[in-house]
């Protein structure tokens, strides 16, 4: 052994053989924190070089303990313990953009994460080479202490089934990969073409009628007196303690509302649509409406019309939306929104039990809109973080199964959604993609103060009063009970969720 300050030669005189079945196997000791620039490792067989690899920087002691182990094998390729890197279910899945998610087991000298459509994979489980063909290797700007790792994913195309992938690489330059994970990015279903419609149908009678639901709850803004459908179908307001709607960094709720209320709220009292223009005049028909006497809620002065009797402008859908056409009822040609309907023609009971088709609904959790910093949990054998909202999915009437991405919902599920298995952002954006609706668990209000049951239970009106009282129909579930026309007092704020003629 010889050399200089900067050098340290091994010369092995007539070399070492090496058996041609048997592996050879050599080591390269470095004291951790020595050699700051780094250092380089060659090998000769005579005076031709075999192989040559370098690292820029000197090993530190929370790399390997004590010393760093280059093993050589036969092939004279040094060869280290490989990581174990693990792709975290993408959140924040917009039509054209996503977060990636990575986690590591050890510190990696570089790591990112990779994306491709499904289309330019032969198959899910095809590696993503890194600077391979139809494949974008997209570097995170920071590795978190616990070795989690994110990125934005943006530039994607609308509508389109995506892979990503996590990786990492070692002080030897071995890449280790993930599990590739599918998503979709969103539908447009705001475009002024498409004015929140859902792209899928669903029968709700037994004539064959047809509808199409708005793509999220109803919103309202009292100060500015504007109507919109929530951004996405998990969104829901409910209060201080959960709820998903933010303006300006701020959560919005349904406490404390009044005429002059500035946030959005998204439980309303039945016939509350803003409008009542026939004698004896309801009480209470403003939006933030909060009296607890379910007699102040008669739309018409009578307990014995439906919203859509009379004017029809009682029920919620003959306002502008913004986001939902934005034209009240008075436009001709606009699209007409309204409230399902309960009672003897309960289009919420034929939805959900009588419809023929294959699939009608499941019952499930989603986890929904994490950060690398959430706590990460398993779901359906993969990490995601993020937050969960329970809810019912309600499947079209053509709906197709996306088998090549999924295989953890059961449909026709009865069992408690708290139960049944969760979906994570990514598994809901394909089920939504294939024309699956989901009502989330947003609670109910009972005047300005209590808003109870958000992400517990959900309610959600019909336009149709009950028999002879001061009640109206509505949509109720909870865990493993489901009751499409049942009955409740008006003065209770409940979702509501708006359909149009599927024409």
């Amino acid at each position: 052994m010889s050399g200089g300050d900067n050098t340290l030669t091994l010369e092995c005189s007539g070399g070492v053989a090496l058996d041609a079945t048997v592996p050879t196997d050599f080591y390269f000791m470095v004291p951790p924190g020595t050699l700051e620039s780094g250092f380089k490792v060659e090998a000769y067989n005579g005076n031709n070089k075999i192989y040559e690899k370098s690292t820029s920087s000197s090993p530190g002691s929370g790399f390997i303990p004590r010393s760093v182990v280059m093993k050589v094998n036969q092939s004279l390729q040094i060869v280290v313990t490989p990581l174990v890197v693990t792709t975290i279910s993408p959140t924040f899945i917009t039509k054209n953009s996503a977060l990636g998610l990575g986690l590591v087991d050890n510190t990696p000298v570089s790591y990112g994460i990779l994306y491709a459509k499904a289309s330019n994979l032969a198959t899910p489980a095809d590696d993503l080479v890194i600077g391979g063909a139809n494949v974008t290797n997209c570097v995170s700007n920071n590795i978190l202490s616990t070795k989690r790792f994110d990125a934005d994913l943006v530039g994607l195309e609308e509508d389109e089934v995506y892979f990503v992938r996590a990786w990492a690489a070692n002080e030897a330059g071995t890449v280790f990969y993930g599990t590739p994970i599918p998503f979709a990015t969103r539908f447009d279903y705001y475009s002024n073409s498409n004015n929140g419609r859902s792209r899928s149908v669903f029968t709700v009678r037994g004539d064959g009628t047809q509808v199409r639901f708005s793509m999220g709850n109803l919103q309202y803004q009292a100060s500015t007196n504007t109507w919109r459908f929530a951004d996405c179908q998990f969104d829901f307001v409910g209060n201080y303690d959960y709820g998903f709607v933010y303006e300006g960094g701020t959560r919005c709720n349904n406490y404390f509302i009044a005429e002059d209320y500035a946030g959005w709220i998204d439980l309303f009292g039945w016939g509350t649509s803003g409008i009542n223009d026939y004698a004896p005049i309801a009480t209470c028909w403003q939006p933030w409406s909060t009296s607890r006497d379910a007699n102040h809620y008669n739309p018409y002065g009578s307990s014995y019309t439906q919203l859509y009797s009379n004017s029809g402008k009682a029920d919620w859908g003959y306002n502008a939306i913004l986001n939902g056409g934005n034209q009240d009822g008075n436009v001709s040609g606009r699209i007409q929104w309204r409230t399902p309907r309960g009672g003897n023609s309960s289009e919420w009971a034929y939805l959900l039990n009588n419809r023929t088709c294959t699939y009608r609904y499941s019952r499930a959790a989603l986890v929904v809109r994490g950060t690398s910093n959430n706590q990460v949990s398993t779901v359906n054998g993969v990490l995601a973080c993020g937050t969960g909202v329970n809810g019912l999915i309600i499947y079209p009437d053509d709906f197709s199964w996306p088998s090549d991405h999924l295989d953890f919902v059961t449909p026709y599920n009865t069992t408690d959604y708290w139960e049944n298995s969760k979906l994570t952002e990514a598994q809901w954006s394909l089920l939504e993609q294939a024309g699956a609706i989901f009502l989330s668990c947003s609670g109910w209000r009972d005047g300005s103060t209590n808003v109870s049951n958000t992400n517990s239970d959900a309610r959600y009106w019909s336009s149709t009063y009950y028999y002879n009282s001061y009640l109206a129909h509505y949509l109720y579930f909870y865990r493993a009970i489901l009751r499409p026309n049942t009955s409740h007092s008006r003065h209770y704020g409940t979702a509501v969720r708006l359909v149009c003629p599927a024409e």
